[in-house]
């Protein structure tokens, strides 16, 4: 037995009289920008992206104060409902990926929080203390948890199975966002729960999206819940599906911005000196062609400046970026970003006298804005492969973490789909 255990909550869900629900939930804050907060703003007022207190949002001194005010005020009418009974979900998303219709069944529910270094629940990517910070200010206001983590396991074969049983009645939940069908049915079943804690119980837990609101979770419990004795901020949501079945990565291309159109052009040159290179005809519209990654001889990157679009590939001939990674523990190097970061931005920067805090980095997941980014004048993008759920779950087994932005988990468990008071 592991410290781990499924434990029924009760769920504070939208009113039916709130509206569409498709109109109410919001992507997690992190993935909110600006043009989205003001389309979430517009849809409907009810939306949750009130009470989320996004980065634009949070520029008012108020915003924690006011989110706080809402959620009390939307309780309070009624809004906002909290079931009578202790429930878990079967949560199921429905999606269109590569031109293929596709099915992730997870289980909703609350598990108990654990330090990463017990090993039960584990990172894999690195955390941003500002983030934190704020999430942390946030929760202390409304004292709301508005997504669940969502987290991979080994579930082994009765998992799935367990989880569609259910699926012959209508859905307690159903909402419709820019990704996906979200639909869940609420589970009260004791036999069921018991079986999902019995296999829960023998596993540990990786997380896959949500970093920054488990380390949330774990500094408002340390900071408020053993001072007011509250068993509910012991807890967290959490999303937990299979890893082989209930996972999906997108890439994410790195956007680079150099201080002169000199610094781009040495890095370029630098490019073409040490790797093999091929070049490729495509268009800004993009995307690139799937088989592009599928080369056994090394890791593939797209480099694009201008007019160019270099396919390199790194192989274990790469002399110098070989050396950079030699200190790197193996499982990083299956990853894209991690050799990137590690072995040939470091290798490339120094080698074209270029410094790397005067290059700008942004991402995207889309090859499209990638490869129109690359267009304009000082501009390069590298376009990468996204890591497979197998090799995250093997860093994670390994206790290691990813540099920041390696993995986008895709689709995102939406906000506002089904919530939870800590008081």
């Amino acid at each position: 037995m592991t410290g781990l255990w499924v434990r029924p909550f009760r769920p504070i869900l939208y009113s039916p009289l709130a509206g569409d629900l498709s109109d109410l939930i919001a992507p997690p804050y992190d993935v909110i920008d600006e043009e989205k907060e003001k389309q979430l703003l517009t849809r409907h007022p009810y939306n949750v992206v009130r009470l989320l207190v996004p980065p634009h949002l949070a520029r008012s001194s108020d915003a924690y104060e006011r989110a706080s005010q809402l959620w009390d005020d939307w309780r309070r009418q009624g809004i906002l409902l909290e079931n009578d009974n202790l429930c878990i979900f079967v949560y199921q998303q429905h999606l269109l990926w590569k031109g293929e219709q596709v099915e992730h069944w997870s289980l909703l529910c609350t598990v108990p929080l654990t330090e990463p270094e017990k090993g039960w629940i584990r990172p894999h990517e690195k955390t941003v203390p500002s983030t934190v910070e704020d999430r942390l200010a946030l929760l202390q206001a409304t004292f709301a948890e508005l997504s669940q983590v969502f987290a991979l396991m080994d579930a082994g074969d009765r998992w799935d199975p367990l989880l569609r049983s259910v699926s012959h009645r209508e859905p307690t939940l159903q909402a419709r966002d820019d990704q996906c069908l979200h639909r869940a049915w609420a589970v009260d079943d004791p036999s069921f729960i018991d079986q999902a804690c019995r296999i829960v119980s023998t596993r540990w837990l990786m997380i896959a999206d949500g970093h920054h609101r488990y380390q949330t979770a774990l500094a408002f419990a340390s900071a408020t819940g053993d001072r007011l004795g509250n068993e509910e901020t012991r807890y967290v949501g959490m999303v937990i599906s299979d890893f082989r079945t209930g996972a999906t990565i997108a890439p994410t291309h790195r956007l680079l911005q150099f201080a002169s159109p000199e610094d781009r052009e040495r890095f370029l040159a630098q490019v073409r000196r040490k790797f093999f290179i091929e070049r490729l005809t495509v268009q800004s519209e993009g995307p690139l062609p799937e088989d592009l990654w599928r080369d056994p001889g090394g890791m593939r990157f797209v480099v694009v400046a201008s007019a160019d679009c270099l396919v390199a590939t790194v192989t274990p001939l790469s002399s110098q970026v070989a050396q950079a990674l030699a200190q790197v523990p193996p499982p990083l190097r299956k990853i894209p970003t991690a050799i990137l970061h590690l072995g040939l931005l470091p290798v490339l920067m120094a080698e074209a006298g270029v410094r790397p805090e005067a290059v700008t980095v942004q991402y995207t997941h889309d090859d499209r804005v990638a490869l129109s980014y690359a267009v304009r004048d000082r501009n390069l993008s590298i376009l990468l492969p996204a890591p497979t759920p197998e090799q995250v779950m093997e860093v994670a087994a390994q206790g290691l973490v990813l540099p920041p932005k390696s993995t986008y988990f895709f689709p995102k468990v939406p906000s506002g789909f089904v919530m939870r008071s800590l008081k």
